[in-house]
């Protein structure tokens, strides 16, 4: 993820990095805040499992400038 971040930086029109983490990953979702990755929606019942199961998604996103 660092390199992919460290590409975005050379883009010269890239401002943001977004991302979608299921809300219940919470070592990934650390790992995302640890890279300067902030949550700003969560998208409730986004992934549907086995026809019943609902799972949350959060929605992060990383400014670049």
């Amino acid at each position: 993820m660092t390199e992919a971040i460290s590409q975005a930086k050379k883009m010269k029109d890239t401002e943001q990095l977004h991302l979608f983490v299921t809300s219940t990953n919470e070592p990934a979702k650390k790992l995302c805040a640890q890279l300067g990755f902030i949550l700003f929606s969560t998208e409730k019942r986004a992934l549907k499992l086995d026809h019943q199961q609902y799972i949350d998604v959060d929605q992060m996103v990383l400014f670049l400038s």
